[in-house]
């Protein structure tokens, strides 16, 4: 359902929905089935006085099962990034 001042939400949300419709059947066949969750509203702490009084986080990580893949996916990019520095410093151009 679309609502009054949530158009981009809207808008990613049946994009996601016309994404996940494709996409099952392209993998049906394989045996391979999607599941499409729609939460409803549940509380957060998000939207307390105190939260608007404080600058917003660029990227929230909520849960500490989240915190921990996000820890984990923070020291596989920073393997793969050093593994490759020299060759990936060689390339700056300088202007």
């Amino acid at each position: 359902m679309a609502f009054e001042y949530s158009s981009v939400y809207a808008a990613s949300k049946f994009g996601l929905e016309g994404w996940m419709g494709a996409l099952e059947q392209e993998i049906g066949p394989f045996g391979i089935h999607t599941t499409i969750v729609n939460p409803g509203f549940f509380r957060t702490g998000l939207a307390s006085p105190e939260s608007a009084e404080a600058p917003p986080p660029r990227r929230f990580i909520a849960g500490t099962d989240v915190l921990a893949l996000v820890d984990r996916k923070i020291t596989e990019l920073s393997e793969q990034m050093d593994s490759h520095r020299d060759l990936s410093s060689s390339l700056a151009f300088d202007i």
